[in-house]
């Protein structure tokens, strides 16, 4: 009889917001640290904590006093203002086709050919060619946290976040203006032990409402896995320019121990900026995982496609190195290439990262296409036997929970115009 399942079924389908106010009646709410997570497959449920005698001495109670549901953005950021506190926001997530056109070299592919199944229409307004190559499987948002809204967008599921705030100025490397500023809680990197693949990054709260520049950001929230914030050393011929869409393309490179990507000063310089160096290769057939890799440029090209070029660096007395340019790819299979060396990959921090920015103008897309996205605020009051500092008033009750799920939060690393001093 009851309209929930997560727990009791296994099962991932529900976690509505909508059953806060049932639990609240029902099967009374846990201090998050009754659960300790199990980093293993089919364990959502074990949970040997949650027992009836815990129930009994379970200081937790709340009351919701109001629930209302919001759909028009005004009214989402009225109530942001108006109640000033934090809101769930359901949203349908999306996996993302994107298209590259059959020019140059891809001419020759036989996808590309009109009469294969694998040749496409390209998006309307936008590549003038007879045809494009479909790369499935893309996500619905980029490395820097930003929300995408695609012409090759298919559902694939719901996701809910908490909405904090929203800044009517910033605009998106999509060039989407405005939007609302979220709390996600999603780890950021390149596919944790358990996680499937993914490549994510997120920004500080003061980083979207756009009080501190991106160079201040990077003091607590580096995003050292985007290939967006290695650094760039040039070469001897500086920016690489390349055609290559069918493979990778390379060139000797003269004097490679000279190069400047291996001298102290951009050592030091990368330091300071706080920008990855030397990179690691993760995928073998593409890269030599015995070699050091060095990002020459990064140079976007048609639908959120890269090329990236790079210093290929053989350390071996008498080897060759090479300059490598690879064909055009998407950031998030970039990052599952190559990652900087385990020295320089720097963590965020999750006491001020994990924020996400959801455009306005993702919301009225997805709208167009049937799908949801709506902010639920919640009026609730705890109880006072809910706070451990009233422990002494209710001594019936276990506040051990209470305060193992008690987290203080750090200062911001950020201490003036210049993150890396005193770090």
């Amino acid at each position: 009889n009851k309209c929930y399942f997560t727990a009791t079924q296994n099962t991932t389908e529900g976690g509505f917001v909508l059953e806060l106010p049932l639990l609240a009646k029902d099967i009374s709410i846990f201090p998050d640290a009754v659960c300790p997570y199990v980093a293993a497959p089919g364990s959502d449920t074990v949970c040997p904590g949650q027992t009836e005698a815990a129930k009994k001495t379970n200081p937790l109670k709340v009351t919701v006093n109001k629930y209302s549901t919001l759909i028009d953005a005004d009214d989402i950021k009225r109530a942001l203002v108006t109640d000033k506190r934090a809101m769930a926001l359901s949203t349908e997530m999306a996996v993302l086709t994107h298209y590259q056109p059959c020019v140059g070299d891809l001419t020759k592919d036989p996808r590309c050919d009109v009469a294969s199944p694998q040749c496409t229409l390209c998006p309307p307004n936008s590549f003038q060619t007879a045809c494009c190559i479909p790369v499935g499987e893309g996500e619905d948002y980029n490395m820097d946290g930003e929300f995408i809204a695609h012409y090759g967008m298919e559902s694939e599921g719901g996701h809910a976040m908490t909405i904090v705030g929203y800044n009517d100025n910033y605009r998106t490397q999509d060039g989407a203006t405005g939007g609302f500023i979220l709390k996600n809680s999603w780890w950021d990197g390149v596919d944790p032990v358990l996680g499937p693949k993914h490549a994510r990054g997120s920004h500080s709260i003061r980083y979207w409402l756009q009080t501190i520049t991106a160079f201040e950001e990077r003091a607590a929230c580096p995003n050292s896995a985007n290939p967006n914030n290695w650094y760039s050393c040039q070469g001897s011929t500086g920016v690489i320019q390349t055609n290559s869409f069918a493979g990778p393309t390379k060139a000797v490179v003269a004097n490679a121990s000279l190069d400047m990507c291996l001298t102290e000063a951009v050592r030091l310089d990368a330091q300071s900026q706080i920008a990855p160096l030397t990179l690691r290769c993760l995928d073998k057939t593409k890269c030599d995982p015995s070699l050091a890799y060095y990002r020459r440029n990064l140079t976007s090209v048609g639908d959120h496609f890269n090329v990236l070029c790079l210093f290929e660096y053989n350390s071996t007395k008498g080897a060759v190195s090479h300059d490598v340019c690879f064909p055009p790819m998407l950031l998030m299979d970039i990052a599952h290439t190559l990652q900087p060396v385990a020295s320089e990959l720097r963590e965020n921090d999750p006491d001020h990262c994990g924020f996400y920015f959801y455009p306005y103008d993702k919301q009225l897309q997805q709208y167009q296409r049937g799908w949801e996205m709506t902010v639920d605020n919640l009026d609730v009051t705890w109880a006072a036997q809910s706070y451990a500092a009233n422990a002494a008033k209710f001594p019936h009750l276990d506040y051990s929970l209470v305060k193992a799920s008690t987290k203080t939060q750090h200062a911001n690393p950020i201490s003036g115009p210049f993150p890396i001093v005193g770090a």
